[in-house]
């Protein structure tokens, strides 16, 4: 016997278990290689932002001068505010409300007038208790004999008590600021200089029974019109703003701003 005859049944054992083998990994794949861009990682980062306090400068809404007057409600720039009083004083005669600037226009027909006993003049009036400085920006144009736009104080007992300081019109005076008072019906002019500006203030300061009457330019430099004298208006009193127009067939427009009563 030759000896790959000795080999034979030892290589049909081999190649029997190579076959056996090659069944059993028959129908299982190869091992699928996945490309490093499909790769999906197992830890996935995400991004939480994170909250940070940043304080906040605070912008305070546009407040007033203290002691202003707001002519007009803020809710409704067609109401008068409700610490203002009105009284017509003759049909035809109103006000003219602008809530944006804070103006009031009186507007006073002909043959209207404070004085004396006659009080047919348009009146805005702000009741106020003890000792104080009222003052007004007015404007208005006054052309015609006899025009008046003022500020004044009353006693809300007798309308026909009362101070006043006044841009006024008339043949005898021409352009001018006057100051008047009005005692029980009894009226009286106390002073008076020449002024011919469209634009004028005008302050009254009380003190019990005192009163001081001013007027400015430009509402920071005053000048005395009528220096303190005395005159008798209860401890509550009406400051008040009004125009008028009479012997003349025209009627007077007067703008009133800046409306600020404070404490003295």
């Amino acid at each position: 016997m030759s000896r790959f005859s000795k080999l034979l049944p030892s290589l049909f054992v081999v190649w029997g278990v190579l076959s056996a083998a090659q069944l059993a990994c028959k129908g299982t794949p190869p091992t699928q290689v996945i490309p490093v861009t499909q790769w999906i990682p197992v830890t996935q980062v995400i991004s939480v932002p994170v909250a940070v306090t940043v304080p906040v400068t605070s912008v305070p809404a546009t407040q007033p001068m203290p002691g202003v007057i707001l002519f007009a409600l803020p809710t409704n720039p067609n109401a008068l505010n409700p610490v203002l009083g009105w009284e017509p004083g003759k049909l035809g005669n109103q006000y003219v409300l602008s809530q944006e600037t804070n103006v009031l226009t009186l507007e006073a027909g002909p043959d209207t007038n404070q004085w004396a006993s006659i009080t047919t003049a348009p009146l805005i009036s702000y009741r106020f208790r003890g000792n104080f400085e009222a003052e007004i920006k007015v404007v208005c144009d006054l052309r015609q004999r006899v025009q008046l736009a003022g500020l004044g104080v009353r006693s809300p007992e007798d309308k026909n008590s009362w101070v006043r300081i006044a841009r006024t019109y008339d043949y005898f005076t021409g352009q001018t600021l006057l100051t008047f008072t009005d005692q029980r019906g009894e009226s009286a002019g106390l002073n008076y200089v020449a002024y011919s500006d469209t634009t004028v203030y005008l302050k009254i300061a009380r003190e019990d029974v005192r009163y001081t009457l001013s007027y400015s330019r430009d509402g920071n430099t005053w000048s005395i019109l009528q220096g303190v004298f005395s005159f008798e208006i209860p401890a509550e009193a009406e400051i008040f703003l009004t125009t008028y127009s009479n012997q003349n067939p025209h009627g007077s427009l007067a703008q009133f701003s800046n409306f600020r009563v404070v404490q003295r």
